[in-house]
């Protein structure tokens, strides 16, 4: 029974060395070693339209037969001759290595080439770039590429794909580097210039591998692309870089002539709750308004703030956000957010400490100076003009006429801000800071002291001067 096996296998394996074939299995290599280095003779060997088949014995190069069906015998094949008879099988077998090549058109694709870290021209960053593209090659001379380029070994497909994929990327690596000196690594990326880059691969490869025998048709589906954390890195310095062109262009149409009425018609901003609704109650800091003469019109209204509000380091009685509308001899201007409100103040010269606002939300009969507001004072100070920042000169829209004034309106308004005869502490601060604004003092210590004067001529008591008691 078990002979029987044996003997069937032995004649199918047999009837199979009889019939010799590219399988189909390995239809698509671009070359198969044949697996068998004994080939019967008698033996049938089918070339197919798109490959021929080599032989070979003990390295050299024996002859190549094409597409077509053969007898394997000397007869026939006349280059097999008594060379590669083997007479230990009484001249029955050929000893030889049978390469199958493929002729037509081959195509392969490489999926995620290193190209290399390459500086962008914008950023200065260092990136990752990768690629994949296809290729395709036809063999010109099978016996010179099996020889010189992959080897007569069964990883001569392999070895060839291997150096086709290194020629690849070298000649990426110097495509990308030399255009990366010209332009920005993310216009590269973009794959704008694929085909240029293709046809540059296709030349340098043909160049290098047609003496061995394999001719470079065509590259095809070239894909440049960043990975992941150079494509970030990138993405957060646009967005930086955006951010720091919007505000230039804000500034540079700030200072052009006209921006100032261009800005007032845009839309109106939701207001915040803030100083309007503190005046309708009384608890909001004493500001300016009323009919003074000598400060531009403003007058003088009673305000008091509320004792229990946070008066902290850096905190003003008005900061809180809102739009506000510009107080000048022509009427009202705005709304403005305090953004929009310093842009104005630059581009008319105007000096935020003698021109007039009042928040929109604040009755019409109220008013005061816009540097009193440290939102639009911050707003101001990033983007006011060199000379105003050096201390020249602005055209303002209030001017204090003379110091006696200025004093006079500092007097009035400590009597309207005064209860019972006392000032409050909140009150008491807007004073010494409404001081410095208007010129009388140049810090808050002597602000001090004018305001304890003005208090005792006037015979209001200060919470400072209880306090020296």
């Amino acid at each position: 029974m078990a002979f029987d096996w044996f003997k069937k296998l032995s004649i199918k394996q047999e009837t199979r060395s009889f019939f010799i074939a590219r399988p189909p299995e390995c239809a698509d290599r671009l070359v198969y070693l044949h697996p068998d280095q004994s080939i019967p003779r008698g033996a049938k060997i089918t070339v197919r339209s798109d490959e021929c088949a080599l032989f070979f014995r003990e390295g050299k190069f024996i002859g190549k037969i094409d597409v077509g069906t053969y007898l394997i015998d000397s007869a026939n094949i006349p280059f097999l001759g008594h060379l590669i008879i083997d007479e230990f099988t009484n001249a029955n077998h050929f000893i030889c290595e049978l390469f199958f090549v493929t002729t037509r058109e081959w195509g392969q694709y490489f999926h995620n080439i290193e190209v290399g870290q390459v500086r962008d021209r914008n950023s200065r960053n260092v990136v990752n770039v990768l690629a994949s593209l296809g290729y395709t090659v036809r063999i010109t001379d099978p016996a010179k590429l099996v020889i010189g380029l992959g080897g007569q070994n069964a990883g001569s497909e392999e070895h060839i794909n291997d150096i086709l994929r290194g020629r690849a990327a070298t000649t990426l690596r110097q495509s990308v580097a030399t255009r990366a000196q010209h332009a920005d690594i993310l216009d590269i990326v973009s794959n704008i210039d694929v085909d240029a880059i293709g046809k540059e691969l296709v030349s340098a490869a043909r160049a290098e591998f047609l003496p061995l025998g394999l001719d470079v048709i065509r590259a095809f589906d070239l894909k440049l692309n960043l990975d992941d954390a150079s494509e970030d890195r990138l993405i957060k310095f646009g967005e930086l870089e955006q951010e720091l062109a919007l505000q230039a262009k804000g500034a540079s149409l700030a200072t052009q002539e006209g921006f100032a009425h261009f800005n007032a018609v845009q839309g109106q901003r939701s207001a915040m709750e803030g100083l309007g609704k503190g005046l309708s109650t009384g608890n909001s800091p004493m500001i300016l308004s009323g009919n003074m003469g000598g400060f531009g019109g403003a007058n003088l209204v009673p305000s008091y703030s509320n004792p229990k509000r946070n008066m902290g380091a850096g905190s003003s009685p008005l900061s809180a956000q809102a739009s506000y509308v510009l107080i000048d001899g022509n009427g009202e201007r705005g709304p403005f957010t305090p953004r929009q409100l310093a842009l104005v103040l630059v581009a008319e010269g105007l000096a935020p400490q003698s021109t007039s606002i009042r928040r929109t939300d604040d009755p019409p009969t109220i008013s005061f100076t816009a540097d009193l507001e440290p939102l639009i004072k911050a707003e101001y100070d990033k983007r006011k003009k060199p000379d105003v920042a050096r201390g020249t000169p602005a055209r303002t829209t209030s001017e204090v006429s003379s110091n006696g004034q200025s004093i006079e309106l500092l007097d009035a308004a400590m009597r309207a801000a005064s209860v019972g005869g006392a000032v409050s502490p909140e009150a008491e601060a807007t004073l010494v800071q409404m001081a410095q604004s208007l010129g009388i003092a140049s810090d808050e210590r002597e602000a001090s002291l004018i305001i304890l004067g003005l208090s005792a001529r006037a015979g209001l008591r200060l919470p400072s001067s209880d306090t020296q008691e």
